[in-house]
């Protein structure tokens, strides 16, 4: 059984962080896969990108993933304003510079499934 957290790392890595951060276009993408409303995607959006660059850093994107999972429970806005995601440990040895395609974004909302326990 694979974690949430290396699954995580996978899914970050797959969608082809530049110099550790994944594009704002690249994380649009990957977002809009999770078929959550637009107005819960621009909650979760406010939410990661805590130094508001555009880009999200693994954490930030570990932050977003937290979301998406609890908005998938039916967890409101409201009932998540006290809660913190945990941040998951990386280092700069894990980032690719891959480029996002089609091919890996279809593959990493596959996914999916892995963050709806």
């Amino acid at each position: 059984v694979v974690s949430t957290q290396s699954t995580g790392v996978q899914l970050f890595n797959s969608l082809g962080p530049v110099n550790g951060k994944l594009s704002g276009k690249a994380a649009h993408a990957f977002l809009l896969t999770s078929n959550l409303p637009t107005h819960s995607l621009k909650d979760i959006w406010t939410r990661s990108d805590r130094d508001k660059d555009g880009c999200l850093t693994l954490e930030e994107f570990s932050t977003a993933l937290t979301l998406i999972k609890n908005f998938k429970r039916g967890l409101n806005s409201a009932a998540m304003n006290s809660m913190h995601a945990i941040p998951m440990q990386h280092t700069p040895q894990q980032w690719s510079t891959a480029s996002l395609n089609n091919t890996k974004l279809s593959a990493a909302a596959a996914n999916w499934s892995s963050f709806s326990a």
